[in-house]
């Protein structure tokens, strides 16, 4: 289908899932409280001064190791099997896609995450979205996790609707993201995206929207 692309941006964990996605099932792996894991990571993000999502994926990984648990990509795909969505999004997609098509645009959806990648891909709705900006572990080739690959805060939120407005999805890509390139040559005008969000994280993108 020809015409123009309309883009909606979510955020996810409290936008798409009723709560932290780390909340369903990693955490109760841990035999912790989602209250007592995030008093422990906010608070070892302050006391060493680490930005916040750097520290909370740390003491997953410290957490983890220390209560000797399995920590591969594959377990934490499974455990996004287990989150919660909120009344209606499964079926979202499809009629908004639709109604899009009814007015002539095509529609595609993103994901802008503070969350985890891995977790999101095992949720039910994975396969509906173009691409999933969310931090990320880099695994080493027996499956460990040893470093972040990517870390998405709430000013780095905003790099993303950088690469879709520009349609440069690959973040390696810095260079094609950096490039001057006129107004109409863009993929995605601004004015054509959608950001849902619920939270202070959100913010930054929410002021770039027209």
């Amino acid at each position: 289908m020809t015409g123009p692309i309309i883009a909606f941006l979510y955020d996810f964990d409290k936008t798409l899932c009723t709560t932290d996605m780390q909340n369903y099932a990693f955490i109760p792996s841990l035999g912790m409280t989602p209250a007592e894991f995030w008093a422990e990571a906010n608070g070892f993000g302050r006391q060493n001064r680490i930005d916040g999502i750097l520290a909370y994926m740390y003491i997953m990984l410290r957490e983890a190791e220390r209560k000797k648990l399995p920590f591969t990509r594959e377990d934490l795909v499974e455990k996004g099997r287990q989150i919660e969505l909120f009344p209606g999004v499964e079926s979202w997609f499809s009629r908004i896609n639709a109604f899009g098509e009814a007015q002539g645009v095509r529609v595609e959806h993103y994901v802008i995450s503070s969350g985890l990648r891995e977790i999101i891909e095992g949720s039910s709705i994975s396969h509906e979205f173009k691409e999933i900006y969310a931090s990320e572990f880099y695994y080493d080739e027996t499956g460990r996790p040893v470093w972040p690959k990517l870390a998405v805060n709430f000013t780095a939120k905003t790099q993303f609707v950088y690469r879709i407005n520009k349609g440069v999805l690959d973040v390696s890509d810095d260079k094609t993201l950096n490039d001057s390139m006129p107004d109409d040559s863009k993929r995605i005008p601004f004015p054509n995206m959608i950001y849902m969000g619920d939270g202070l994280s959100d913010v930054p993108c929410m002021k770039m929207m027209r």
